[in-house]
């Protein structure tokens, strides 16, 4: 192993070199990681070196404009939401002259938010049984049961009466999904 500087000066730190470790004097040290690196002027070093921070450089570069564009992605709004997806846009008049009045409003600013309770219903949901054998039913795994179904909304309105969100706020289970919210605002056209 060969060292970098035989000299000793107060302000110069002797290290390695055959490792690629270079201690060098305050003034070499370059970057912003803490890390040394060696005075190199011209020639291959120069080179290789240049060319390893430009392709680190085009590696952060690229690796950040992909985080973009995946995180750009997520902004598309999603059928996730079948209420939402029915009911944006469109009037609030429309709504409320399909499922009633609402029971209150409130101003946030240039908007309106509206509390809207309905879809009053009461049914009888049947028992649910097992598959038995051959195609017979087996053993009960749930009761019939009575269901008061209802749900509440709070929906924000635009300065020109447009619907610009709805959300639930009570819902509970449907007959046929886990929304009643969605089977009464939002029924799916067949």
């Amino acid at each position: 192993m060969r060292c970098c500087s035989k000299k000793t000066h107060p302000e110069q730190i002797v290290g390695k070199c055959d490792g690629g470790n270079f201690l060098l004097p305050g003034s070499a040290l370059k970057g912003s990681t803490g890390q040394a690196k060696p005075r190199v002027e011209s020639g291959f070093a120069a080179t290789a070196l240049e060319t390893r921070d430009n392709t680190m450089k085009l590696r952060t570069i690229t690796a950040a404009g992909l985080a973009i564009g995946l995180a750009g992605c997520t902004t598309i709004p999603s059928a996730g939401n079948p209420i939402e997806a029915r009911w944006v846009g469109k009037s609030a008049g429309i709504f409320f002259a399909a499922y009633g009045p609402p029971l209150s409003d409130r101003e946030e600013g240039a908007t309106t938010v509206y509390t809207w309770r309905g879809g009053y219903k009461t049914v009888r949901i049947p028992a649910k049984y097992a598959e038995g054998a051959d195609g017979k039913r087996g053993k009960q795994i749930a009761s019939a049961r009575t269901a008061y179904l209802r749900c509440q909304a709070e929906i924000t309105t635009s300065s020109d009466y447009t619907i610009r969100d709805i959300r639930t706020v009570a819902d509970i289970p449907g007959v046929n999904g886990p929304s009643y919210c969605a089977e009464f605002l939002a029924p799916e056209q067949k």
